[in-house]
């Protein structure tokens, strides 16, 4: 949503005192406190709602899906993502005269590039797919409002608006030009504008760079976040150099955090050409990975999921039912909540009414 942001909060931390983009975000959070706000769990099934008719009991299943259960990695991200917007902010402080200067050469005056020092970096977010890795993101992503309209600052007027993030899928179609347009297409969903990305028509790959450069340091992008970058191919962007000089242009140069977000064989591949990077220092790369059988978070999501049921005979969580259902997910979330909630679907509409191993592995199979 967007939040209109005129206040001038207290920041315990010099480097973001007197910087409205840092001012304008939420307080750096606890570990308590971030965990309470990822957290999801929704109620979960009422003697009202296992009282229903079979037919509507099978929409109540679908709660499983908004689960969202803290787990340390949660944590991580969270406080990266943090210190990302942040320090990025640091070296665009619109209050200073070097961002105004840097902000004159994006639109195609004087260069004065050599006063700008980019305060931002990069880290990559790794995993297979379904493993959780945009579901937590988003849970950290809604913890800040993405548009932020300022209107004063230290009693004068400072008429803006911030955008903090934007997270883009890279296409389908794997071009950097559609890579381009999905940026634009975000931008104005950010805004509220959904024709704002026709307004850009670009001859060429560094034309549309260019007008990407203008367009992040106009509106304050905090972040960039590029999800499925697995889609991208070497073929459709004129070979792997290209690519990767491309997005090492968008770092560099424009001064935005960058989060990459794939599979591994993709990520590793940016964080090595980032890693040797001018200026970009990246932060590391944080894994997804499967869970262990034995591991204590996967334990109690399992604990946790299996407290949503909707069949009218409670099943209670056996070790043979828990050997059944690691065997069939293999530690990845996604599947996990997917596997109960198709075997419970399964168990009403067959009259069972019941979870049990045997149903878990026919489902399953």
């Amino acid at each position: 949503g967007v939040e209109i942001f005129s206040s001038n909060s207290k920041q315990p931390i010099a480097e973001y005192a007197g910087n409205p983009l840092i001012e304008a975000l939420p307080p750096i959070l606890t570990d308590e406190a971030a965990m309470g706000l990822i957290a999801n769990l929704p109620y979960e099934a009422t003697a009202e709602e296992l009282a229903l008719e079979r037919s509507v009991r099978i929409h109540c299943i679908d709660r499983l899906r908004s689960v969202v259960q803290p787990m340390l990695i949660h944590l991580e991200l969270e406080s990266m993502f943090s210190l990302l917007i942040r320090r990025g902010y640091v070296g665009r402080n619109p209050t200073s005269p070097a961002t105004v200067r840097h902000l004159h050469s994006l639109s195609g005056a004087q260069r004065y590039h050599d006063g700008f020092k980019s305060t931002a970096e990069t880290f990559s977010l790794v995993g297979l797919s379904g493993i959780g890795k945009s579901t937590a993101l988003w849970a950290i992503l809604s913890l800040y409002p993405q548009t932020i309209k300022h209107e004063r600052f230290e009693g004068k007027q400072f008429v803006h608006t911030q955008i903090t993030w934007l997270k883009l899928d890279c296409p389908r179609d794997g071009s950097l030009a559609g890579f381009c347009q999905e940026f634009f297409i975000a931008v104005g969903k950010a805004m509220g504008d959904e024709h704002y990305h026709k307004r850009f028509r670009a001859r060429n790959i560094n034309d549309s760079l260019q007008q990407m450069a203008q367009v992040a340091s106009t509106f304050y992008i905090g972040a960039l976040l590029i999800d499925e970058i697995q889609n991208l191919h070497f073929a459709k962007t004129g070979g792997k150099d290209n690519m990767l000089n491309f997005f090492l242009h968008l770092v560099n140069n424009i001064g935005i955090p960058v989060v990459f977000i794939g599979t591994n064989s993709m990520v590793s591949l940016f964080s090595d050409v980032l890693r040797n990077a001018r200026r970009c220092c990246g932060v590391g790369i944080v894994e997804f990975k499967r869970f262990e059988k034995q591991d204590d978070e996967w334990k109690m999501l399992v604990e946790n999921l299996w407290s949503y049921q909707w069949c009218q005979q409670r099943a209670e969580l056996t070790d043979d039912i828990y050997d059944a259902l690691y065997e069939h997910t293999q530690g990845v979330t996604d599947f996990l909540v997917k596997l109960l909630v198709l075997t419970q679907r399964y168990a009403i509409q067959s009259g069972e009414e019941r979870i049990t191993a045997a149903s878990i592995r026919l489902v399953s199979d």
